[in-house]
């Protein structure tokens, strides 16, 4: 019963930030300090085990002496989440397009080539990259979380934080059916606003996408005041 409880809070709480996002804003939260380093292995390991054959997840955290800041660990949490999520669907949408493509080969093509790459296509398992980095001044740190999905167009990339813009529902980016709702980065770029950094956003079509959340705030990665 308690860890029914404890799930259900958690999930109250999820809604809550959710709507908050709705209005482009998800509030400064409840801060504390946190352990950048501790929370990206635990999401991350967390969506490793999801990931199981269906994509492949690496992680890497850089020997930094103290990647802590103050902040809303449940935010950020949710943050690095919506980047996950966000490159699992990018990967999943370039395994769709690539099965359509090899269905569609013109008949000329060997029947027996055909099958191959349709084959080879229905096999291919995506990768998400994530990473937590000292900045080359070690004045701070970026978390970067990178796939080699089916990536953003131009338009799409200067658009994705616009509230309510969603890649799937418009198409700009994923060519499925799917809908969504334009909250995901839209809820991390307010986040890291409200943790004094910035999302940095890079895409190539077919090619994946690269989205860092930039922290450069040496007076908040150490103990004492600089």
């Amino acid at each position: 019963l308690v860890e029914i409880r404890r799930l259900l809070g958690q999930v109250s709480d999820r809604v809550k930030q959710t709507l908050k996002a709705l209005r482009r804003d998800p509030g400064p939260g409840k801060m504390g300090r946190v352990d950048m380093q501790a929370l990206v292995l635990r999401v991350a390991n967390t969506w490793k085990d999801l990931a199981r054959d269906k994509w492949q997840i690496s992680i890497r955290c850089d020997s930094l002496a103290e990647a802590t800041l103050q902040g809303d660990e449940s935010h950020l949490e949710q943050a690095l989440e919506n980047l996950i999520i966000n490159a699992r669907d990018a990967i999943f949408e370039k395994r769709r397009v690539m099965v359509a493509d090899a269905n569609s080969l013109p008949a000329e093509i060997p029947l027996e080539d055909q099958r191959t790459r349709l084959m080879a296509s229905m096999r291919w398992i995506g990768q998400i990259d994530i990473q937590l980095a000292s900045l080359e001044s070690n004045k701070g740190f970026t978390l970067i979380v990178s796939d080699d999905g089916i990536g953003m167009s131009e338009e799409a990339r200067r658009r994705c934080l616009e509230t309510g813009f969603s890649t799937k529902k418009d198409q700009a980016i994923y060519q499925g059916t799917n809908s969504g709702m334009g909250l995901g980065l839209t809820f991390v770029a307010g986040v890291a606003r409200h943790h004094g950094a910035h999302l940095d956003i890079e895409s190539n079509m077919a090619q994946g996408t690269t989205l860092r959340i930039v922290f450069a705030m040496p007076h908040e990665l150490s103990g004492t005041s600089s």
